[in-house]
């Protein structure tokens, strides 16, 4: 993403970029903060690395003649395109939606930041998961659990680990498997797109935010110590719909359904119907998320 030049009118960022849209050249505008006093100005950012020559060159035309008809035209023009576009998008069965989007994702992590092999970070979590349930409540590893889970005593004995363990401990079988294809389904592609280092840093202050909100939650939970990676998958749900949001370049579109199935259940907790540990975790992890999102979109 390059900046091409600013204008003192927000009407003619608007008109320049509309202008740009019809020539097929993906731009943005951002306000200059803080802005001059009396004098704000209106950034051009151009997202096709390939194209600011052609875009630099349109804007000194739009400079030389801003009130030319050309651009008047390029206004209603890009209103119209995208109005279209917009039509043809809602009219798209679900399957097929979810397919281009797939689709768009691979394109766009092609040659972006480093994978992890075996499946990165996401793969790494998964079966961690499934291990702690299988050789822990059904294993030989059962009087291991203990030590995973969140003890504020222990961790200020260097047992930093529970910190981040207990996102790992689901109770149930069913709660680990819905966990699981949730988290598959999100994380393996938001890992793709900013890159597994990134991606576990993500996941750790997620983990480390939903446990600690879990605890803080024990005294009207009941004392469950599991806390399962729920609230991590709301925090992959926040930043990828907060982010996609505020930067035009991310490029995840999450399908209509995936957003409507967790909304729903995030209600699920607003009325009561899930105890409170999972509730606060949820939260906490939908809020950081969100706000994970929204810096790294400030940073582009």
């Amino acid at each position: 993403m390059r900046k091409i030049g600013q204008l003192e009118d927000e009407e003619r960022s608007e008109l320049f970029s509309a202008y740009l849209f019809v020539h097929g050249i993906d731009a943005r505008t951002e306000t200059v903060e803080p802005p001059p006093p009396g004098h704000p100005f209106w950034q051009i950012w151009v997202l096709d690395e390939d194209r600011v020559d052609e875009a630099k060159a349109l804007f000194s035309r739009f400079l030389s003649m801003p009130d030319a008809e050309e651009f008047q035209k390029s206004a209603a023009a890009a209103a119209a395109e995208r109005l279209r576009r917009s039509r043809e998008e809602a009219a798209v069965e679900p399957t097929a939606a979810r397919a281009a989007w797939l689709s768009r994702m691979n394109a766009a992590t092609a040659g972006g930041e480093t994978v992890w092999p075996l499946g990165g970070v996401c793969g790494i979590v998964l079966a961690l998961s499934a291990a702690v349930y299988l050789l822990g409540w059904l294993g030989p590893l059962k009087p291991v659990l203990p030590d995973l889970f969140f003890n504020p005593a222990a961790l200020r004995h260097g047992e930093i680990w529970r910190l981040f363990t207990p996102v790992l401990v689901h109770a149930e079988i069913w709660a680990l498997l819905f966990d699981l294809l949730w988290w598959m389904d999100l994380g393996r592609i938001l890992e793709h797109r900013i890159g597994s280092r990134r991606f576990c840093v993500f996941f750790l202050g997620l983990a480390a935010a939903t446990t600690f909100a879990h605890y803080l939650a024990m005294p009207l939970a009941g004392g469950g110590m599991a806390v399962g990676l729920l609230g991590t998958i709301y925090g992959l749900f926040g930043y990828i719909w907060l982010r996609n949001r505020l930067d035009t370049a991310f490029g995840i579109a999450l399908p209509p359904i995936t957003s409507a199935l967790l909304l729903a259940f995030l209600a699920l907790g607003a009325f009561g119907m899930m105890d409170p540990g999972t509730t606060f975790s949820v939260i906490a992890g939908l809020l950081l998320g969100a706000l994970w999102g929204w810096l790294d979109a400030r940073r582009g």
